[in-house]
């Protein structure tokens, strides 16, 4: 059972990306109500959200994204969240993060990541969102939802 602020954290992801795409977080059923839990536990893709701060720090991930990234959730939230990806690609990183900062939503993302263990891995199909609206007093940070294969996200997307 997910504990009070976990469920706060995830509605809130699935409410901007709502705002952004007219959808919610896709689930195991089309058009099933979103099962907050499921999306944390079981869903085949994964789900990282970062903070809004000048240097960001990873403050969710579901169990896909840290079996991706090969973490307990107790190191991987509050790491910094370019060392996700390999020195060579962060810089690139950031300007479509930046891009993403003042268009509110972006999808079609992918890129090379880093495992605790320094192994490489691909994501494909990543979509990377605001959490706050744009006239929000503060920022909340971003969201992104990445899948591991072209096989996956097509068996997947027959299923959802």
């Amino acid at each position: 059972m997910l504990g009070p602020e976990l469920e706060s954290q995830l509605r809130q992801i699935d409410e901007a990306y709502f705002h952004h795409t007219g959808r919610h977080l896709p689930m195991a059923i089309p058009g099933a109500p979103v099962d907050l839990q499921w999306v944390h536990e079981e869903a085949p893709y994964g789900l990282l959200a970062h903070d809004g701060s000048e240097t960001p720090r990873f403050i969710y991930a579901n169990e896909q994204a840290l079996r991706c990234f090969d973490y307990p959730l107790e190191q991987f939230i509050g790491m910094v969240s370019e060392l996700s990806s390999p020195p060579s690609q962060r810089t690139s990183r950031q300007h479509y993060l930046d891009r993403v900062r003042r268009a509110g939503y972006s999808f079609n993302y992918q890129g090379e990541r880093y495992s605790r263990s320094g192994q490489t891995f691909q994501i494909y199909d990543g979509e990377i969102w605001e959490m706050s609206p744009p006239d929000a007093p503060s920022r909340l940070g971003q969201a992104s939802l990445f899948w591991l294969t072209e096989v996956e996200i097509k068996a997947a997307r027959h299923r959802l």
